[in-house]
C-alpha cells in the first residue's frame, strides 16, 4: 500500500488550510434537566457470576511481552457525554472550514439519537440480568457470547440507518460531500507527482457507507492510482459516531475482540477504561447520570473478570456548581467500587492548578478562580493520600477552541508540582498523550513535561502513555519524517529524564482511535516504533510501569486488595497478569 497519503495526517485534515470557522451551537439541548441517578447501591449483582464480558484465550503476538496493559481506553456512549458540544465544539473548532458543517450536523444528530441509546441505568439492569441468569457452563457462556457478537452487528446495521436519517434531515448529504471534496483535493495536491494519477469520485453518504465505515477492516485504504473509492478521515468520525451508539458492552467486546483474541491480535491482558465529565463546560447535558455511569462500569469491570479495570471522572466545576458532587463520587467510586484511578480533562476550562494565576484572562471564567483550585487540590489531596493516579488530558487537542486546547499543557502541571514540592506525598499524574507526537506550532510538551519529571525528581510520582501517537504507523517506512518527529520528541525527553523508560506507558485513546482504519494495529505498531529507541524496554512499557504507576505491583496493597475484593476472585480465579 502507497504511504505518501500518510503525509497529510490526520492533524493536517482537522486544521485544514483556513482558520476555523465559529459555529453556534443550537440553544434546544440546553434546557433539559440534569439526569437523577436510577442505580442503587448494590456493588454487585446476586446470585452466580456468568463471566459474560471476559475475554476467550488471549493471543500472543511476537511483539508482545510476557504481558500487556492499555492504560488508556474509553468505553462510553452518547448518553454518557455532552455528545453535541463535544463533537460540535471540541471536534468542530479545529476541523477546516470545509468540514465543519458537516461535523455540526453530525453532532445534532448524535445528540438527537443519544436520547435513545441505553442510559447506564438501563444497561445496569440489562447486565444485572445476565450476570446470574444461567450457570457459567462453557456451553451457555459461549452461546451467550455468539448471541452478542450477531446482536452487536444487528444493532450497528440499525444505528447506520438512524444516523443517515437524522443527517438527511439536516441536508446531510450535500455537508458530507463537501468535506470528502475537500479532503479528496488535499490528497490530489499531495499525490500530484504520481504518474497517471485519477481523482476517485467523491462517494455518496448513504445508509451502506454510514455501516461500512462503522465496519473496521471496511473501509479501503488509500491507494495511489486514486481510482478506487479510498477511506476518507471524515468517515472515520462516522465509525466512532457507530462506536457512540452502541451499548458499553458492546464497546468493550469489540475492543476485546480486536485487540485480544481475534487470530493476529496483539494480545492485549487488561483495559483500563476512563470516564469522562464534561458537565457545565458544554451547555446541553449527558443523558446518564454520572452515579450510574461509574456503577454500570464496575458492574462490567466485575463481569469482564478483571479484563477492565475502570477510572472515575472528575470535575471541578460540578464540584462549583453543585455541593461537591464529583469529589464525593470520585470518593464512592475508589472506596466501595474497586476504581483504580481519577480521569480529568483540563481541555473543558481549567488548568490541573494554577488557574488563578493563569486562568485569569481565560474564557468563560467562574466566579471564584480560587475556589476552582480549591476544589482540584481537595481532589489531588485525596488521591495522594490513596495512591490513586490521576489521569488527565495532557494533549494540544480537543478544547472547545483554540485556547481551551492549552489548558492540559506544562504551565498548570508546574504549578501543582510547586505547590506539593514541600510535601512527602505528592500525587501520582498520568499524563494521558504525554503531550502528543507531533506539533504544528513548534512546542514540544513531551520535553517540557519531562523538565518538570527532573526539576521535581524528589517528590516526583509523574508516568505519561503514548495514546493516540498514531504516527507510529509511519515508522513502516524508512526515513519518514512523522516517524522521525515521533521518535525524537521521546529522544529529547529522555535526554532531559533518564529515568523515562520507567515512567512512559502503552495506552490507544480507543475508542477515539476507532477513527483510524488500522486501530487493531496499533499496539503492535508503537512496539515497532519505539523498538528503535534503545533505552525502551517492551516490558516495562506495556507492563511493569503500569502495574507500579496503579499500585498494583504491591499485593500486600490498599490498591490492590481493592480492586481484588471488587472482582471476588482469588487464587487461580484471578487474571493472569494480575495473580
Amino acid at each position: 500500500m502507497s504511504r505518501e497519503w500518510s503525509r497529510l495526517n490526520r492533524r493536517q485534515f482537522l486544521a485544514g488550510s483556513c482558520a476555523a470557522m465559529f459555529l453556534p451551537l443550537s440553544a434546544c439541548c440546553e434546557f433539559r434537566a440534569r439526569p437523577t441517578p436510577q442505580v442503587g447501591d448494590r456493588q454487585t449483582p446476586p446470585g452466580k457470576r456468568l463471566f459474560s464480558v471476559a475475554p476467550e484465550a488471549i493471543q500472543r503476538s511476537p511483539l508482545k511481552p510476557q504481558f500487556a496493559i492499555d492504560v488508556h481506553s474509553h468505553f462510553f456512549n452518547a448518553s454518557d457525554v455532552n455528545v453535541q458540544g463535544y463533537v460540535a465544539e471540541s471536534w468542530g473548532h479545529s476541523m477546516s472550514p470545509a468540514a465543519q458543517p458537516f461535523i455540526y450536523v453530525l453532532s445534532q444528530a448524535l445528540d438527537s439519537l443519544a436520547e435513545s441509546v441505553k442510559t447506564a441505568a438501563v444497561e445496569y439492569q440489562y447486565l444485572s440480568g445476565l450476570a446470574a441468569a444461567n450457570t457459567d457452563t462453557a456451553l451457555s457462556l459461549e452461546s451467550m457470547k455468539a448471541s452478542f457478537d450477531q446482536s452487536i452487528e444487528t444493532h450497528m446495521d440499525a444505528s447506520a440507518q438512524r444516523l443517515f436519517k437524522e443527517l438527511e434531515k439536516r441536508d446531510g448529504k450535500a455537508k458530507y460531500r463537501a468535506a470528502a471534496e475537500d479532503e479528496l483535493g488535499q490528497r490530489i495536491k499531495v499525490l500530484k507527482a504520481v504518474p497517471n494519477a485519477v481523482p476517485a469520485a467523491v462517494p455518496e453518504l448513504s445508509p451502506e457507507l454510514i455501516r461500512r465505515a462503522m465496519s473496521q477492516n471496511a473501509r479501503r485504504p488509500f491507494d495511489k492510482s486514486l481510482t478506487a473509492a479510498p477511506s476518507l478521515r471524515v468517515d472515520g468520525l462516522l465509525a466512532f459516531a457507530g462506536y457512540m451508539l452502541n451499548e458499553r458492552w458492546m464497546n468493550l467486546r469489540s475492543y476485546q475482540q480486536k485487540y485480544s483474541t481475534d487470530d493476529g491480535a496483539f494480545g492485549i491482558d487488561a483495559a483500563f477504561g476512563s470516564l469522562v465529565d464534561f458537565d457545565y463546560w458544554f451547555a446541553c447535558p449527558c443523558y446518564s447520570a454520572r452515579s450510574d455511569q461509574m456503577k454500570v462500569m464496575a458492574l462490567l469491570s466485575y463481569l469482564s473478570g478483571g479484563y477492565m479495570l475502570p477510572l472515575v471522572g472528575y470535575n471541578p466545576w460540578t464540584d462549583l456548581n453543585n455541593h461537591g458532587e464529583s469529589y464525593q463520587l470520585v470518593k464512592t467510586a475508589i472506596e466501595n467500587f474497586g476504581y483504580i484511578g481519577v480521569k480529568i480533562y483540563p481541555p473543558v476550562g481549567y488548568y490541573p492548578y494554577g488557574n488563578e494565576e493563569l486562568n485569569k484572562d481565560g474564557p468563560r471564567l467562574p466566579k471564584d478562580l480560587r475556589a476552582l483550585d480549591a476544589a482540584l487540590k481537595q481532589m489531588f489531596d485525596y488521591c495522594a493520600r490513596m495512591n490513586v493516579p490521576v489521569m488527565a488530558h495532557a494533549n494540544r487537542t480537543l478544547g472547545r477552541d483554540a485556547a481551551a486546547d492549552n489548558f492540559g499543557g506544562p504551565g498548570g502541571w508546574g504549578k501543582l508540582m510547586a505547590k506539593y514540592a514541600a510535601e512527602t506525598n505528592a500525587p501520582i499524574i498520568q499524563l494521558g498523550h504525554f503531550g502528543g507526537d507531533s506539533s504544528s506550532d513548534g512546542s514540544n510538551w513531551p520535553s517540557d513535561f519531562a523538565t518538570l519529571m527532573q526539576s521535581y525528581r524528589a517528590n516526583n510520582r509523574i508516568y505519561g502513555d503514548v495514546a493516540f501517537w498514531d504516527h507510529a504507523r509511519d515508522c513502516a517506512d524508512a526515513g519518514n519524517d512523522d516517524c522521525k518527529t515521533l521518535l525524537g520528541r521521546l529522544q529529547q525527553a529522555h535526554d532531559i529524564y533518564p529515568d523515562l523508560s520507567k515512567r512512559l506507558m502503552y495506552g490507544s485513546d480507543w475508542l477515539m482511535l476507532s477513527q483510524n482504519d488500522d486501530w487493531p494495529a496499533f499496539p503492535g505498531q508503537i512496539a515497532t516504533a519505539l523498538g528503535g529507541l534503545p533505552w525502551i524496554d517492551r516490558d516495562s512499557l506495556f507492563y511493569r510501569n503500569a502495574m507500579n504507576c496503579f499500585g498494583l505491583s504491591d499485593k500486600n496493597g490498599d490498591r490492590y486488595k481493592s480492586v481484588v475484593a471488587h472482582l471476588q476472585l482469588s487464587g487461580a480465579d484471578l487474571p493472569k497478569w494480575l495473580a
